[in-house]
């Protein structure tokens, strides 16, 4: 077998250094494993749960205001009116 006929070896990968920062939601402790949630993850956190707020507010304006009309228009019935 000449060296023509061989496969190419595999190209050499660079392993990076280690990175003393470090990047995500949580902090792991590799010694035990243990996580712990960085003040990044209650910030996600509280903005994700002010956005659901805002849209679930948004809903029911929307859906009051949709129900008041019908009722306007004598569209709606029977127990949706309420009663």
């Amino acid at each position: 077998m000449t060296t023509t006929d061989r496969a190419a070896p595999p190209p050499q990968t660079r392993v990076p250094a280690a990175n003393p920062q470090r990047f995500g939601l949580v902090h792991v402790d590799f010694a035990t494993q243990k996580r712990t949630p960085k003040a990044s993850a209650n910030w996600y956190s509280d903005l994700i749960r002010s956005a659901r707020r805002s849209q679930i507010a948004t809903d029911r304006a929307g859906a009051r205001r949709r129900d008041g009309n019908a009722r306007r228009e004598g569209r709606l019935h029977g127990p949706q009116l309420g009663r």
